[in-house]
């Protein structure tokens, strides 16, 4: 668990803490890892769903818009460990994975997008390959509709009244598009767009614009909260990212997996700089050894999730003792807040 802070800060205002909370991409695996991490935050007094505001990219898009929803995090960790039991609901996770029988791929019909790859091919070095990758890649076939429905359920057309943050990327462009801030679709569609996973899921229209996974330039987007504010004009007190796909240490025993997160760790203590720089501790939850071994190298595998669940809340007991004391004040404080009535999760059962 990284804690950077470039100072001293009063642990709490007269209101209670102000709270920034971002849960970064990383497929099936960073679903789970983020039930464990978020799970354990709540039983040690840190209700998720009291944060200021709330940025979810891909993955950590679908709990962000959970939370936002009034869905308790252990009551997202339990649904997921019941559809773990539930040959029903294993066939919707196994076909979000790619291993169904409706998940044929495709025939490679070319580019998804030929302009947006051509912009990136004429920067020269200065291109980024990820936006190049998108662009070359073929559209997805995939459906998020075992994603979107309970989402549609739980908020209709409606955006949530606290602040959500949902990155996504404009195909055309390769630009970041920020539902919440930007623009205010329904959240469901929104969540489809962040999770869009180039060449795998289907892109998702919205507005007559067509987006693609939020993770393309950064599986975090914790730069978004570098100035951020409050309604009230109130700096946050802390940001907590959890971060399914980098690592709190490289390990050289594990040179593949070292070698897949040695770049988004790189990303997010860059992006982490952004905010300590204005004088904002950072609480940034990663991977340790054992939770990232039960996540692997495929963020899209299905095998071993209530492993990662119990190895991820395992990481954050252990970690929460280590604290420095202005970050240890924030949670402490954060325990006292007025937590938001529980809202069951959505039930698309009637709809199916």
């Amino acid at each position: 668990m990284a804690v950077s802070s470039d100072g001293p800060r009063d642990a709490r205002s007269s209101d209670g803490p102000t709270i920034g909370l971002v849960l970064g991409g990383g497929g099936i695996a960073g679903y789970a890892f983020h039930c464990g991490v978020l799970a354990a935050l709540d039983e040690i007094g840190f209700d998720p769903r009291t944060a200021s505001v709330v940025v979810g990219t891909s993955a950590g898009s679908i709990v962000a818009a959970l939370l936002r929803g009034g869905v308790m995090a252990p009551t997202i960790r339990d649904r997921l460990l019941a559809d773990l039991q539930d040959p029903n609901e294993m066939a919707r996770i196994r076909l979000l994975a790619g291993r169904s029988t409706r998940a044929v791929p495709r025939v490679w019909a070319g580019p998804g997008s030929p302009g947006l790859a051509l912009a990136e091919l004429r920067k020269g070095p200065g291109l980024r390959l990820t936006r190049l990758a998108t662009g070359l890649l073929p559209r997805g076939r995939l459906e998020l509709d075992p994603v979107s429905d309970p989402l549609h359920a739980l908020h209709g057309d409606r955006w949530p009244d606290r602040p959500l943050w949902i990155p996504a990327t404009d195909l055309a462009s390769g630009r970041r598009t920020v539902f919440g801030r930007d623009h205010h679709p329904p959240v469901a569609r929104a969540v489809a767009a962040s999770c869009a996973l180039p060449g795998f899921f289907e892109p998702a229209e919205v507005d007559g614009r067509t987006y693609v996974d939020g993770g393309v330039d950064s599986p975090f987007n914790l730069d978004l909260l570098a100035e951020h504010r409050t309604p009230e004009g109130r700096p946050l007190d802390l940001v907590v990212i959890a971060a399914p796909l980098s690592v709190k240490r490289i390990q050289p025993t594990s040179p593949l997996d070292a070698v897949a997160r040695a770049l988004p760790r790189r990303r997010l203590r860059s992006e982490m700089g952004r905010i300590t720089g204005s004088g904002v501790p950072v609480l940034a939850l990663e991977p340790n050894r054992a939770s990232a071994r039960a996540m692997g190298l495929n963020p899209m595998d299905y095998h071993g999730l209530d492993d990662i669940i119990g190895r991820s809340a395992e990481m954050v007991d252990r970690r929460i003792d280590r604290l420095g004391p202005i970050v240890r004040a924030i949670l402490e404080s954060a325990d006292r807040l007025e937590r938001p009535p529980a809202v069951p999760y959505p039930d698309t059962s009637a709809a199916a």
